[in-house]
Order: structure tokens, then sequence, then C-alpha cells
């Protein structure tokens, strides 16, 4: 059984996901997982992960645009409770 890329399954979505999910693949290739509905990249670039969706969301903040790629990233942050411990404050 052939196995579909990303650039296979994006052929029949809605335009305005296809675009922006093409723009992912030109980016950092064709995704690690692909199914109807989503393609998903691990570890590219600065992200953890990238998901391209077939279903797209309209928003009108802070312009009207739609979403249909999400991306995640960790980040290190310190506790708000280190900067208060009496290690850290002047004696």
């Amino acid at each position: 059984m052939d196995t579909l890329t990303g650039s296979d399954v994006i052929k029949v979505w809605p335009p305005d996901s296809r675009e922006a999910a093409e723009l992912v693949i030109r980016t950092y290739g064709e995704p690690h997982e692909a199914c109807a509905t989503q393609l998903m990249w691990r570890d590219v670039g600065p992200w953890k992960r990238i998901v391209a969706s077939r279903e797209f969301h309209q928003h009108d903040f802070p312009a009207p645009h739609i979403d249909a790629v999400e991306s995640s990233s960790t980040i290190a942050c310190r506790s708000r409770h280190a900067a208060h411990s009496p290690s850290s404050t002047a004696a």
C-alpha cells in the first residue's frame, strides 16, 4: 500500500487551508505524520510541534484572518516563587 505525502493529502483541502499547509511544507519539508484532516511536524526549526489542519477558523483580531496552522514550543520560565525566596533577597 502506498503512503500519501502531506502534499498529496492537501490537494483536496479548501484553498485557505491548503495554502497555509503548502507554506509549512515549503519551509520544513513533508510532515512527519499525515491524515485526511491534519499534517504534523515534530521538532522542526524552533518549534516543538506544528499542526496544519484542513478545518480553519475565521478571526477578526487584530485584523480579519484565518487560522489553519498552530505551532508550539517549549520555553524556560522561572517560577514566580523563586524570585521571592529568602535566598534571592539581599540580607
